[in-house]
């Protein structure tokens, strides 16, 4: 309250009554601030700074740190873009939840009834930021069923998104491509793990609303600020698409650009190096192979594992390998012969086989031992090699 003695102008009446900056640069006839001309400018709220769309009011330094604190991998799917695809050869696509060949992702039908199964495998679009799309191929189905396809994000990760709602919520985005013939609906949709890091039961937790999507023709789909509860979010999420596919025969579906992140908006693809996102991927699997070489029996010895015979023929022994990243979680382990249909740890020197070749998960997540007994003939520093892959997957 003013003192009685002190009076103001209308004009400054004016100013004081103004709701925002528009309304006081009019007032002032003083022009908007920015990058070349001085003027008034309005401070941000939290909620536009975290928007991430407005070019015109300021940041403080605070609102700064709020919004970056929760931003430190901005998309939370690993392998959004589908650039990783260790398992490098196609996968079957049937009812059964499968991880295909790009790393992270898993699709299946929602029914068998009529379905002849397809394949997942990578392909390339010019159309999307990364040029590489998860494909769902030969997609045939006698009567209308629904296709999934998404990420299972392990607890430890999922945890961030508890306080999601203290920023404004989650913000999903997908590219999806179709050739189905006409319009199918799509949901994008939020499910929690019933327990730690176990998704063989789920609770649903968001769906959307029908996103109609065109035939051959790339569709933007979005769900933004969506609120996802806090109920069982520190036990895992699986986050996915939602197809209502017709009556079909041969057709294909493309995913690609997939982003979850913190926020009230969809903002641009975050693009990571390969190598960063190789080593997100192998927390979950891991191989010994070329990563453009799909683990197989007898496919080669590039990248096996390659030491010395230090025991006599017929006797133990063991070999210690160590993982390039520690593991989500004890993983299992599969051994492959390089040069034969079996196995075996191979006698590279003479070309013949190890026998009782077995895998040994005696160190958990950051290593495994390999262990067998040496071929008849076989004598010290003899070279020895096998492949390997570690599957710790959700």
């Amino acid at each position: 309250t003013l003192p009685d003695n002190v009076t103001i102008s209308d004009f400054i009446k004016t100013l004081l009554d103004d709701a925002d900056a528009a309304a006081a640069r009019a007032t002032l006839q003083i022009p908007a601030a920015s990058e070349s001309v001085a003027g008034l400018a309005e401070l941000a709220t939290q909620a536009e700074v975290d928007a991430g769309t407005d070019d015109a009011r300021i940041v403080t330094p605070k609102k700064l740190a709020d919004y970056a604190e929760h931003r430190g991998m901005k998309n939370l799917l690993i392998n959004g873009c589908m650039r990783v695809a260790q398992r490098a050869a196609s996968q079957t696509l049937d009812h059964t939840p499968r991880y295909g060949p790009c790393d992270r992702w898993v699709a299946y039908w929602n029914s068998a009834s009529g379905v002849t199964p397809g394949a997942q495998f990578q392909s390339y679009s010019a159309d999307v930021e990364m040029w590489t799309t998860l494909s769902l191929g030969g997609l045939t189905c006698t009567q209308t069923n629904t296709l999934y396809a998404g990420q299972r994000i392990e607890a430890r990760n999922s945890q961030c998104l508890i306080r999601a709602n203290d920023h404004g919520g989650v913000s999903i985005q997908f590219k999806l491509w179709h050739n189905f013939g006409s319009a199918v609906d799509v949901y994008i949709a939020v499910a929690t793990a019933n327990s730690v890091d176990v998704f063989s039961a789920v609770t649903s937790r968001y769906v959307s609303s029908a996103i109609s999507c065109p035939s051959d023709n790339w569709s933007t789909i979005k769900a933004e600020g969506i609120d996802i509860g806090t109920t069982n979010i520190d036990k895992g999420v699986f986050v996915y698409v939602s197809i209502d596919t017709p009556v079909c025969s041969g057709k294909n579906v493309y995913l690609a650009d997939a982003q979850l992140e913190i926020g009230p908006k969809c903002t641009t693809i975050e693009k990571r190096s390969y190598e960063y996102e190789l080593a997100l991927c192998q927390r979950y699997y891991e191989k010994s192979f070329p990563q453009l070489t799909a683990p197989a029996q007898n496919a080669g010895q590039i990248g096996a594992y390659y030491t010395t015979q230090i025991v006599p023929a017929g006797y133990q022994e063991v070999f210690p390998v160590f993982y390039k990243v520690t593991k989500r979680t004890t993983p299992t382990i599969t051994l492959y012969n390089p040069s034969a249909a079996n196995g075996e740890i191979r006698n590279d020197t003479w070309s013949t086989d190890w026998s009782s070749s077995t895998a040994l998960n005696v160190s958990g997540d950051s290593c495994f031992i390999v262990s067998g007994v040496s071929p008849v003939g076989s004598g010290f520093g003899n070279l020895t090699c096998f492949h390997w892959k570690a599957d710790a997957e959700l």
